[in-house]
């Protein structure tokens, strides 16, 4: 008796599923190589943050390190001499230079023309000579300087997302026009500019370069700007130009990776006043509380005081913005040995203003903890005080 052999299965992996394998193998392959590349990674990912990784070393230690750009070392890209801050406080901030690009020369509209900016959109308004240019600090958290030109003047916006600091100067110093960049370096968890044209580095919450042939002299700071919305600039500036996302890099400017940061106590980057933390609660203030820093002078400067050196006979002061908030039509003013100081912050618009302020008087938006690190003795002035808390004038110690 003869026993017929059973139908045999057919091979699992027939000619059909081994192109369908290697297709699909390919398609994986080919979205991981899309994914992995630097261009496209930012769109899923958060930008590196700043970590406290190399907070902790010098610049001697710093300089042993091979920079995220180029690999080349820290004096080769910047001109130390006559350092006027000591170098172990000069940290790292994770980037290299320019890993922060600064804006030049910025893509402008027309305001009255839309943006895909939400009315409540933070902005920096400068004015000179009745002309107004609009920086958006959506965009400056991404890029923290902007070079520009504003009715002829060149002038340099300044941002710092740790300190959410602001300022303003006019780029020319003698006979040179600056242009800044982003030098990946911070002192007090401030970020610290250079020139391109020297390699001077430059802190904006000390008011002055810290190195180089301009060590020691300040830059002339503007006061013509204030702190809006996008909604609230329309209204006011209806003739203005705001910069645009358009900025030749590829960023995710609806996300701002330093909300969370900014709503903490908590301080990224180790800052050299120790006393910092028993300072703020000793007055009863978070350590983030947005001020008004003003550096003022105890005698009238001279003609050359753009490049005069930023003067240690200085009273440094900071004024709570929600002091200027709660004064009678939310305007403050404070007397100074050169004349009043007039400030305005409407609740209502959330708008920061400097209304009056004497030549000499140099003014900035930050918050408490960078301003008084960089200027101990700084003297703040916090809103009119119920019997459970202290006096709004108060020295820091």
């Amino acid at each position: 008796m003869s026993i017929s052999p059973g139908k045999q299965s057919p091979p699992y992996w027939s000619v059909s599923r081994l192109a369908l394998a290697a297709t699909f193998t390919l398609i994986i392959f080919s979205l991981t190589a899309w994914y992995t590349q630097p261009h496209w990674q930012q769109f899923f990912q958060p930008p590196p943050k700043r970590t406290q990784s190399t907070a902790s070393l010098n610049l001697d230690d710093l300089e042993a390190l091979q920079l995220t750009d180029n690999n080349n070392r820290i004096s080769e890209h910047f001109d130390l001499s006559n350092l006027t801050i000591p170098r172990d406080q000069i940290l790292s901030g994770g980037p290299g230079v320019d890993g922060i690009p600064s804006i030049s020369s910025p893509q402008l509209a027309p305001i009255s023309e839309p943006q895909p900016y939400h009315p409540d959109t933070r902005v920096i308004t400068v004015t000179i000579n009745r002309t107004t240019h609009i920086y958006p600090i959506h965009i400056l958290n991404w890029h923290e300087c902007v070079n520009d030109i504003i009715d002829a003047t060149p002038i340099a916006v300044f941002f710092c997302p740790l300190c959410d600091s602001v300022s303003v100067v006019d780029r020319r110093f003698k006979n040179q026009t600056l242009e800044f960049g982003i030098s990946g370096l911070l002192h007090n968890s401030n970020v610290l500019l250079y020139d391109r044209q020297t390699k001077s580095l430059y802190s904006q919450l000390k008011l002055q370069a810290i190195s180089g042939p301009h060590a020691g002299q300040s830059l002339t700071h503007l006061s013509s700007f204030s702190i809006t919305t996008y909604q609230q600039a329309q209204k006011q500036f209806p003739h203005a130009k705001i910069m645009t996302n358009d900025t030749g890099h590829h960023r995710n400017y609806s996300r701002n990776p330093y909300n969370d940061y900014l709503q903490s106590k908590h301080i990224m980057f180790p800052v050299s006043n120790q006393a910092l933390d028993n300072s703020a609660q000793s007055i009863g203030i978070h350590p983030k509380t947005p001020v008004i820093a003003l550096l003022i002078p105890d005698k009238p400067t001279t003609s050359d005081s753009r490049t005069s050196t930023t003067k240690d006979n200085s009273t440094a002061l900071a004024i709570s913005i929600t002091a200027i908030q709660q004064s009678p039509n939310h305007t403050l003013t404070h007397p100074t040995p050169l004349g009043p100081i007039t400030l305005s912050a409407n609740p209502t618009t959330n708008t920061i203003a400097i209304i009056n302020i004497p030549d000499g008087v140099i003014a900035t938006h930050t918050l408490y903890f960078a301003w008084q690190a960089i200027h101990p003795n700084t003297q703040i002035i916090l809103p009119t005080p119920s019997p459970q808390t202290q006096p709004a004038t108060q020295p820091s110690t």
